[in-house]
Order: structure tokens, then C-alpha cells, then sequence
């Protein structure tokens, strides 16, 4: 207990001056003259008692010429470092050395976890690293103190430590994978008392030695566990740190959807599936579950690591990890969908040349639908080349596919080299493949590079019957027109097709196109005009009642003396002051109220002026009837 009197075990000298010395429950290390003695200490253990002293660097060929500068001593290793930047892990159990490593300048300080596994040093550029012995790794310490004189680990947090001088001390955090690898991440800074040593930390608190022997505790002003803080600063600490169940009740405290989808992040950004799904279940994100649960199989680091940076969206870092995971072709996957083609084919180069073809495929597309058809050609054909191209394929679906790409890349030659000017082979792969959206793409090519005459035989060969049938009534090959013009839709084309038509001669043909094309004025004007046949004119008029046909039909009337037929016309196409004036100029103006009485379209304006005429005339009786018509009661 703290009441009992020291116990003298036994006693030791040394052959110069003692610069640090390290104890555990059953060796001794001191550091003097350069050198460590590791030698036991009185205990029950008759394995320890038995074995000799040891004498560092001595005891480890190639570093007699080393100065040894720190220690550290644990229960199961000494560590120690030299002035040359070796670190050497030493087994206590073994009683021989483990590890060794070389760092590239000397180091002056290095101090342990609990177990020793894990050491921070200080070299002599005041730079502080972590080292893991496991894997020999060290891993820079980010913002680490100019004038750091120690470093504690957190007893209850193995990856959580401090850094302090005279006046403050930071706290950092080690992470042991995340999608950036291991890393160390700095929290916070906590400031110090003057004269106040650190010497213990334990979740946050921190045992200071003070002046006069005196002992303190302080809340790191990192900690979450800190009074007076805000939610929201506390839950960016504890995250930082890495303390996923206390973040969750934070986040349970504040109840903030934002909080909670930065939370479940973090989480992914350490691989921490696990936790990042119980996160955006808990906000209802189904897809990100979905995703996440996908990733629980995943045993490989890299491969795991490049699949969350995906999620986090971060494409070169994903692509970085998949290149050195254990499935590389992820990659490759990657670049893929991201239409990274360049990047894709030089990652199939090394890892997957039987898909340089297929990408060189679909790279050519993409460079074919921007516009830069000389590459495009070149990739096709590439997708073609005999040296890349596999000869044969496993299995009936595979052969289809690579019979599918085969023809994929000839058609994509034949656009491309119609569009870069070889439009003779490109008709000619065409033709071979006897394909009418082939058709059709190389038809427009030549249409807008102006080979009319080939174009209009694809497009024919495509069924594109429109477009066909136009570029035939440009080059007046009419019996092509005459062999298409039942599959044409566009009216424009029939109209186009008939106007032609009627300016040869050919007037049953413009007619029967005005038909189709539904422009009946036009027949209307070639019965009159050129047929001089105004009983076929009249009939299609009863039927259209066309304003514009009426009045055709009417001046042909009217031309060839016949006004009651043309005053009939006009008043049953509604033109009724064109009728009046007619009738006014010829007299017919009996006839034109007669043909008035009869049409549904007359008002009782057309009336009254009728009605008027006939009273300035003295023709009481008719004018009587009209004002009766045109519903003037009292003047009638």
C-alpha cells in the first residue's frame, strides 16, 4: 500500500555517469557512457535471476560504432535509438533482439505505449514520428512542438497521446487505417501552467507534477468530457479522436441530421462499416446502407479503403487504392466509368490487355460523339487490331460479345471515315454489315458533306423514307420519288413532290401529291388554272368550304362571265361583302339576296345593308323584307 517503507532489492554500479534509467518489475536499463546495461533485478523468477547482463550497442553487430542517446523499457521490450537513427526493439522474453530500423538522421528521444509496440522519437530536425515495429513504418506527426521535452500515451485511448513543452501540450490521435492510410491527426492544444510537469494521462486527465512536489490533475481542453463546452465542439473532438460511442450519444443530444451524415462519413473515412451503418440506418439513408453493407465482405485493406474513398467521393485517392489493392481491375473499373479512357487503357496495358480492344472501343465512341472523329477512327480500328483482339472466347455469351464488338467497331469505321472524307469505304462497310441505323448515320454524313447521290441510296437502304424521298426530289430522279412515295409521312415532302410536279407538266401527279400533302387550295388552283374543270374545283370547295379555294373559284366565275355562280361561291365561303360588291357592280343584287336568304352564315348586318340598298332604291317591299330579316322590326 502508499503506507508501506521503500524496499531496498539490491544495489549496482556503473562504470560512468547515469544520463536515464528505466525499470519494470523485473529488469533494470541504464544509460551510460553511450552504452545500456539491461541486467535483472532480485525477483522469484529463477529464468530471470539466471540470465546475464547485457551490454548495448555491443551486444548487436554493426552498431559498435553507435551512441546510444534514449531508452524506453516496457514489460516485454526494451527500445532504444542511436545518434546514427537506428531504433532496435529488444525482446525481453526472447533475450534477443526483434526488430530493427533505420531512420535518416539521428534521434534523440522516443517514448513508448504501454506495450511497446507502438514508440513516438524525436530526431535531431525536431520532428516527431510514429513508429509501428509491427510493420516498420513511421508516419510523420503533423504541427509536432519545436521544443517537445516528452510524450505520453492515454492509458484508456492506445492511439491517443500528447505532445508538451514548457507551456502547452497537444493532443494527437494515431489512426491505424483510414481511406488515407495510417495517419496521425492533431485535436487540439491544451495550455500548461508554468512549472508544471506532466506525468500520467488517462482519458483526458492529466496528472501534473508541480513545483514543490505537488500533485494536480487538468481536463485536456480537447476532451469531450470537459465542463462548459458546447455539443457541437465537444462532438467535433470526440470524432477527431476517434471515440465512436460517445459521438453517437452527442449526436443523440444534439439531433442534427447534418451531424449525423458527418459522423457516419468519419466513420467510413476509418473503414469503420460497422459503425457508419448504424449511423445512416438511424438517419433513414437506405441507399448509403445499402452501399456500406456491400463492403462488409471486403477483407482486403487497400480494396476496402479504395471502395470508401468511392463513397466519399474521392476519385484519386479510390484510384490510388484500388492500383495496390489485390483487385487492381477495380481501377481500372473505375477509370472506366468515369470515362477516364486514356487512364483505363494504360492501367489495362499492365493488368488487363485483353481489354485494351473493348476500351478502345468505347473510347472511340466517346471521342466520335465529341466531334473528333480522325482519333475516333484510329481507336476503332485499334479495337480491330489482330495483335490485341482475342482470337476466340470462352463460352457462347462471350463469343456473342466479341462478335457484338467486332461489328460495333466496323460500324464506327464506317461513320468516322465518312465523316473525315473516305466515304468510299465507309459505304462500303456498310453495305457489308446491312445494318439500317448504319444506313442511316453514314446517309446523313454524306448528306451534310454534300454526297447527295450516296446518301439518298443509304438512307433508302435505312427505310428513312423522308429524308430519302427529299434528297430524290433534289436530284429529279422521280421514279425512285414514284417507288418511296407511299412510305413518305411528311407532307412538306408530298407539297415539295407535287409543286415539281406541276412545274413538268404532270398535273394528275401534282394532284394527287396536293391530296396527300392535304394542301386542297392547290388542287383547287390547278383544276381552275390548268384544267379549267371548275366541277371538280366546286366539289372539293363544298366539301372544305376553303375561304381562299372560294374565292378562287369565284374569280374564275367572274373571269368568264358567270357572276351568279361566282356570288354563290362567296357567300358560301362567308366573303359576303365580296359577294355585294359583285352583285352591286353586275346588278345581280335580287340574286345575291336570294342566295343571302339561303346561307347559315349570313347576320343581320349583311341584311341591313341589303335592306338599305333597296330603300334608297324606292324598293319598299324588298327593303321592308330585309330590315325584317336583319331583325329592324319597326322599319319593317
Amino acid at each position: 500500500s502508499l503506507n508501506d517503507s521503500p524496499l531496498l532489492l539490491g544495489d549496482c554500479e556503473y562504470m560512468s555517469e547515469i544520463k536515464e534509467v528505466s525499470l519494470s518489475s523485473e529488469y533494470c536499463a541504464v544509460l551510460c557512457g553511450g552504452q545500456i546495461m539491461l541486467h535483472p533485478i532480485e525477483s522469484s523468477n529463477e529464468t530471470t535471476l539466471n540470465r546475464e547482463p547485457k551490454i548495448f550497442p555491443d551486444e548487436i553487430r554493426g552498431m559498435a560504432e553507435s551512441v546510444i542517446t534514449c531508452l524506453a523499457l516496457t514489460n516485454d521490450f526494451l527500445c532504444f535509438a542511436t545518434d546514427l537513427g537506428n531504433i532496435v526493439h529488444f525482446s525481453l522474453e526472447r533475450w534477443s533482439t526483434v526488430v530493427q530500423f533505420r531512420h535518416q538522421v539521428g534521434i534523440k528521444a522516443l517514448h513508448t505505449d504501454l506495450d511497446g509496440t507502438r514508440l513516438v522519437f524525436i530526431d535531431d530536425h525536431n520532428h516527431g514520428y510514429v513508429y509501428i515495429s509491427a510493420t516498420e513504418e513511421t508516419i510523420r506527426i503533423p504541427e509536432f512542438p519545436k521544443h517537445t521535452i516528452g510524450v505520453l500515451w492515454d492509458y484508456s485511448h492506445p492511439t491517443v497521446f500528447i505532445a508538451f513543452d514548457r507551456t502547452s501540450c497537444v493532443t494527437y490521435t494515431f489512426v491505424r487505417a483510414s481511406v488515407e492510410g495510417k495517419k496521425v491527426d492533431k485535436v487540439g492544444t491544451t495550455v500548461l501552467i508554468s512549472d508544471q510537469i506532466p506525468l500520467m494521462l488517462y482519458d483526458g486527465d492529466l496528472c501534473l507534477h508541480g513545483s514543490g512536489g505537488r500533485l494536480t490533475t487538468v481536463v485536456l481542453d480537447t476532451h469531450a468530457n470537459k465542463p462548459g463546452r458546447d455539443a457541437k465542439e465537444q462532438l467535433a473532438a470526440v470524432v477527431r479522436m476517434r471515440k465512436h460511442n460517445e459521438a453517437w450519444e452527442l449526436c443523440n443530444l444534439i439531433n442534427d441530421e447534418e451531424e449525423w451524415k458527418q459522423l457516419g462519413r468519419s466513420a467510413i473515412a476509418d473503414l469503420n462499416i460497422g459503425f457508419a451503418i448504424k449511423v445512416f440506418r438511424n438517419i433513414g439513408d437506405v441507399a448509403m446502407v445499402y452501399a456500406l453493407e456491400d463492403l462488409v465482405q471486403i477483407e482486403e485493406l487497400n480494396t476496402l479503403a479504395g471502395f470508401c474513398a468511392l463513397l466519399l467521393n474521392k476519385i484519386d485517392e479510390a484510384k490510388t487504392l484500388f492500383a495496390k489493392s489485390g483487385s487492381p481491375l477495380e481501377a481500372l473499373e473505375l477509370c472506366r466509368d468515369l470515362l477516364q479512357w486514356e487512364q483505363a487503357m494504360a492501367l489495362a496495358g499492365s493488368l488487363a490487355p485483353d481489354q485494351l480492344p473493348f476500351l478502345a472501343r468505347e473510347y472511340a465512341q466517346q471521342l466520335e460523339f465529341t466531334g473528333n472523329h480522325a482519333e475516333a477512327l484510329m481507336n476503332f480500328e485499334r479495337g480491330l487490331k489482330s495483335d490485341i483482339l482475342p482470337k476466340s472466347a470462352d463460352g457462347v455469351i462471350q463469343q456473342e460479345l466479341l462478335n457484338q464488338h467486332v461489328v460495333l467497331c466496323k460500324a464506327g469505321i464506317a461513320r468516322t471515315s465518312v465523316k473525315c472524307g473516305d466515304y468510299r469505304r465507309g459505304v462500303q462497310l456498310a453495305l457489308e454489315l446491312d445494318d439500317k441505323q448504319l444506313f442511316n448515320d453514314c446517309g446523313e454524313a454524306l448528306m451534310a458533306s454534300g454526297h447527295i447521290n450516296e446518301a439518298a441510296i443509304l438512307l433508302e437502304r435505312g427505310e428513312n423514307w423522308d429524308k430519302c424521298c427529299e434528297l430524290f426530289i433534289q436530284l429529279k430522279q422521280w421514279k425512285k420519288v414514284d417507288n418511296i412515295l407511299p412510305n413518305v409521312t411528311s407532307l412538306k415532302l408530298h407539297a415539295a413532290y407535287a409543286k415539281a410536279k406541276e412545274a413538268e407538266g404532270h398535273f394528275a401527279d401534282a394532284i394527287n401529291s396536293y391530296h396527300l400533302a392535304g394542301d386542297l387550295d392547290s388542287v383547287v388552283r390547278i383544276y381552275l388554272e390548268y384544267l379549267s374543270d371548275p366541277h371538280s374545283a366546286s366539289e372539293i370547295l363544298l366539301e372544305t368550304r376553303s375561304v381562299e379555294g372560294s374565292k378562287m373559284l369565284s374569280r374564275y366565275f367572274e373571269q368568264h362571265g358567270d357572276f351568279e355562280s361566282a356570288i354563290q361561291y362567296l357567300v358560301l365561303c362567308g366573303s359576303i361583302s365580296d359577294a355585294f360588291a359583285i352583285a352591286q357592280k353586275q346588278n345581280k343584287i335580287r340574286y345575291y339576296g336570294e342566295v343571302l336568304e339561303q346561307s347559315s352564315s349570313a347576320k343581320p348586318s349583311d341584311y341591313l345593308v341589303l335592306a338599305t340598298h333597296f330603300e334608297s332604291e324606292k324598293y319598299t317591299l324588298l327593303a321592308g323584307k330585309y330590315y325584317f330579316l336583319g331583325k329592324e322590326y319597326s322599319k319593317a
